[in-house]
């Protein structure tokens, strides 16, 4: 049966409802979407694009984070004059971009529409961890959407052969790259995925040639911005990784001593059975079959799953954030399994739709739980910035709050711990920070042996909370 376009938009607009209840929601809880240094820095970098778009400023230089999430969020928020809105519409907007991608694939040979519609919003529209990021100023949903539009034209090539649907592989995968680096692995296991397929099936020598100079166009960009990404964050990921650390519940990283319950290699399964990234996922497994990978899109799904749960399990830490890139190759792998499901049901008292919205509303209770702790976050950094303001500080020290003070504290220079060890630190300046935290996880690093530098130099406690910052005045 033909593809309807009309279909797609259909499945689109239903999941746009709990997305827009989820964001009346967050309103309601005064949530801003901004959490965690990462949101910060977004919102830095969004700003400083506004700047200079406006002639009041120079264009901000990449050191961390790639430019372009933020350049999308400063364009939007030119138009719709607040740059944080902007930024939290790219990340929602980029959920329904999901949706219809993921429509857009399983809709393809399926004449029910009814039951595609209903996987889609249980499978991708109402997941909790997904819904949560698209509420947040966070690349993330964006990345995997990006990435995941790459995946969906590779494989309609795969059986279609037409080149518009390989250029539209290439533009995804490149707007990828510029909104997120580590989606890196994901990228180059998909050309390579792709790449075996076509050889089995002796149709490589185009493809050959196309990926070469695909291959040599980011080496030229690589080589000309190499200054600039020696430090960002895939060199370290690389540079991280290690094949013990699957086996490991301990690591120390970037971020300190870390202690987890279970190894890397048992935590990998939760992207599979946790109602966070997969609903019913433990249900799916036992109606899973080997022959539901032998589609040309199952098999590459399966490969970007695998090669990409491998390389994060090798990581150094465990990270809901990173392992949510995968679920979507999860949820294509589980779309016959819930094809099975759906028809078990559809005869069944009280019926598949019925089963299907019950799950869904399930699971935006669930999206509710998940966004506490993020909630409580940005409260607490708000609560921090305030305590700032009204103290004026002429400078501020901390570990773990850089980017929020920043944002949230203009004008005031603030300096993060992390970056290296100070010498001296002003007089009159605040030292924001959890002492006990600092103890336990970063002993003898740089955030460590400057909050004993300050103690030396001598500081006088102005607050301590119950959640464990504290902010000293330093002498």
């Amino acid at each position: 049966m033909p593809f309807r376009q009309s279909a797609l938009w259909r499945t689109v607009l239903l999941c746009a409802i709990p997305l827009a209840f989820a964001w009346i929601w967050a309103a309601m809880q005064d949530y801003q979407g901004l959490n965690g240094q990462d949101a910060h820095d977004y919102h830095l970098i969004a700003k400083g694009y506004a700047a200079w778009m406006g002639g009041h400023g120079a264009r901000p230089v990449m050191v961390e984070h790639p430019h372009g999430y933020p350049i999308a969020g400063a364009a939007l928020g030119e138009l719709l004059g607040n740059t944080l809105l902007a930024l939290r519409l790219v990340s929602a907007f980029s959920l329904l971009l999901l949706v219809a991608l993921m429509t857009h694939l399983t809709r393809r040979g399926r004449p029910d529409r009814r039951m595609t519609t209903a996987f889609v919003l249980t499978m991708v529209g109402t997941v909790p961890f997904l819904l949560r990021y698209s509420m947040t100023v966070m690349s993330d949903v964006p990345a995997i959407a990006l990435v995941f539009g790459a995946f969906v034209f590779s494989a309609r090539w795969l059986v279609e052969e037409r080149g518009r649907l390989l250029v539209l592989a290439a533009l995804f995968a490149l707007l990828a790259v510029a909104v997120r680096f580590a989606v890196a692995p994901l990228l180059g296991t998909l050309m390579v995925g792709v790449l075996l397929l076509r050889i089995r099936n002796g149709k490589a020598r185009g493809l050959l040639f196309g990926l070469a100079v695909l291959a040599v166009a980011l080496g030229v960009v690589a080589w000309m911005n190499w200054p600039r990404l020696h430090n960002t964050p895939l060199r370290h990921l690389v540079g991280d990784w290690s094949p013990l650390a699957l086996l490991l519940r301990t690591h120390r990283s970037d971020d300190g001593l870390l202690r987890y319950t279970l190894p890397n290699i048992i935590y990998l399964l939760k992207v599979v059975v946790h109602p966070g990234f997969v609903p019913v996922g433990l249900l799916l497994l036992f109606l899973f079959r080997r022959e539901d990978l032998r589609p040309p899109h199952a098999k590459l799904a399966l490969g970007l799953l695998v090669v990409y749960l491998l390389f994060i399990g090798g990581m150094p830490y465990q990270n809901d954030r990173v392992l949510l890139m995968a679920q979507p190759f999860v949820v294509v792998l589980f779309t016959p399994a819930f094809v099975r499901a759906w028809e078990r049901l559809a005869g069944a008292r009280p019926g598949a739709v019925l089963v299907a919205g019950t799950l869904a509303l399930s699971q935006l209770l669930l999206f509710t739980r998940a966004m506490h702790p993020f909630m409580q976050q940005a409260r607490k950094e708000r609560q921090l910035a305030d305590r700032v303001n009204a103290l004026h500080p002429p400078a501020v020290y901390t570990h773990g709050m850089g980017a929020s003070l920043r944002d949230l504290c203009p004008g005031t220079p603030v300096t993060e711990l992390w970056n290296g060890v100070e010498d001296r630190f002003t007089t009159g300046a605040l030292l924001v920070v959890r002492p006990v935290v600092l103890e336990q996880q970063w002993s003898r690093t740089a955030p460590w042996i400057n909050y004993r530098r300050a103690a030396a130099q001598g500081m006088e406690c102005m607050e301590c909370r119950p959640d464990g910052w504290c902010l000293y005045r330093i002498r």
